[in-house]
C-alpha cells in the first residue's frame, strides 16, 4: 500500500511539474503578436505620461472607438487609452490601473455591456485572462482574486494545447487588425486600420441574462479608492451597434438605472452612444473612422457638460 501511495504521489508530482513547465514556456510566435502584448506598452503609458491625465479604462470598445488626439486637443488633458480586450474582464482592468494611479487622474470607465452580465467581468469568457498571466506577464497573477484564478484554471487545457501546437510556431496565420502592431502613441487603434468594414451579425439579446451586482459594487469600491487618492471617476457607455442595442435595450436600461442608483457620475446615457450600423467596423463594439469621430465628439461633449455643472 505504501509503495502504491509513493508511486501515485510521484506520478502526480511529475505530471504537475510537466504542466507547470509547459505553462511557463514563452508565448508562441503566433501568440506573441496578439493585441494582448500591447499591455506592456499601455502600462508604460500609465507609468510615464505626465499630468494632467485622463485615463480611459475598458475593453476594445475603447481601442477601436476613440480618437485620443481629438480628446487631447479639446480637453487639454493627456489621454491614455488602456483598452485591449473585453474578455480580460473589468475586474482585471480596475486592479491593473491601481498599480499606476497618480493623484489628479481623471478616470473614464467605459465597460462593455457584457461586463455587467453573469461573470464576464471576472474573465469567465475566453482564455485571454489566462494568456495575460502565462503569456504576457506572470506578475499579473497577483492582480487576480480567487474567482478569477478559478476561471484561469479552467482555461489551462486550452492554453497548454496551444503551446504544444506546431501550427502556432510555423506557417501560422494571424489577423493583423487584432495584433500589437496597429496602435498609435495614445493606445488607440490607428485610424488607417479602421476603414475596411465587415458584415457584423448583431449580438443576441441578453435581456434574460442576470446582472452581476457584485461588479457594480466593485466599481463603487474602485471609486472610493480613487477619491481617497485625489482622483475622479466617471462612468460612460460604449459605442454599440444599434441593432444589438435594440435587441438588449431592456437589460441596458436596467444597468443604467443601477449605476444611477449608486450615484456614480455618468457621462451621458446608453442611448446617446448607440451607433448606427453603418458606423460598425468588425464587431458590435468596434467602430470605423466615421463612428470613432462621432463617438469621440459625443464623449467630449458629455465630459464638458459634467465638469461645467
Amino acid at each position: 500500500m505504501r509503495r502504491f501511495f509513493l508511486k501515485t504521489t510521484s506520478f502526480f508530482l511529475f505530471s504537475m511539474g510537466v504542466i507547470l513547465f509547459i505553462m511557463c514556456l514563452p508565448a508562441t510566435p503566433k501568440s506573441s503578436k496578439s493585441l494582448l502584448f500591447t499591455a506592456k506598452f499601455k502600462n508604460t503609458l500609465l507609468r510615464n505620461t505626465h499630468k494632467p491625465r485622463i485615463i480611459f479604462l475598458g475593453g476594445s470598445n475603447l481601442s477601436f472607438g476613440l480618437d485620443s488626439k481629438t480628446v487631447k486637443d479639446s480637453l487639454k488633458l493627456h489621454p491614455i487609452n488602456t483598452g485591449i480586450h473585453a474578455s480580460l474582464g473589468l475586474k482585471f482592468m480596475l486592479s491593473n490601473y491601481l498599480n499606476y494611479m497618480k493623484k489628479g487622474d481623471v478616470v473614464v470607465l467605459v465597460p462593455e455591456y457584457h461586463q455587467y452580465i453573469d461573470d464576464f467581468a471576472y474573465g469567465a469568457d475566453g482564455e485571454e485572462l489566462a494568456r495575460m498571466v502565462f503569456d504576457v506577464d506572470l506578475q499579473n497573477l497577483f492582480l487576480l482574486n480567487s474567482k478569477q484564478i478559478i476561471y484561469v484554471c479552467t482555461k489551462l487545457p486550452e492554453l497548454i494545447k496551444s503551446k504544444l501546437s506546431f501550427r502556432n510556431y510555423f506557417g501560422y496565420d494571424f489577423d493583423f487588425i487584432y495584433s500589437k502592431y496597429v496602435y498609435n502613441s495614445f493606445g488607440d487603434v490607428a485610424a488607417k486600420f479602421l476603414t475596411k468594414k465587415q458584415l457584423v451579425s448583431p449580438d443576441i439579446s441578453f435581456n434574460k441574462s442576470p446582472i452581476n451586482h457584485k461588479i457594480i459594487q466593485d466599481i463603487v469600491d474602485f471609486e472610493k479608492v480613487l477619491m481617497k487618492n485625489g482622483c475622479k471617476l466617471f462612468v460612460s457607455f460604449p459605442g454599440y451597434q444599434e441593432t444589438s442595442f435594440n435587441n438588449s435595450s431592456t437589460k441596458i436600461k436596467q444597468i443604467y438605472s443601477l449605476l444611477k442608483l449608486k450615484q456614480i457620475k455618468l457621462l451621458g446615457t446608453p442611448e446617446i452612444f448607440k451607433m448606427n450600423d453603418s458606423f460598425i467596423l468588425n464587431s458590435t463594439y468596434h467602430l470605423n473612422t466615421f463612428g470613432v469621430k462621432q463617438r469621440t465628439q459625443l464623449l467630449i461633449n458629455e465630459f464638458t457638460k459634467q465638469i461645467q455643472q
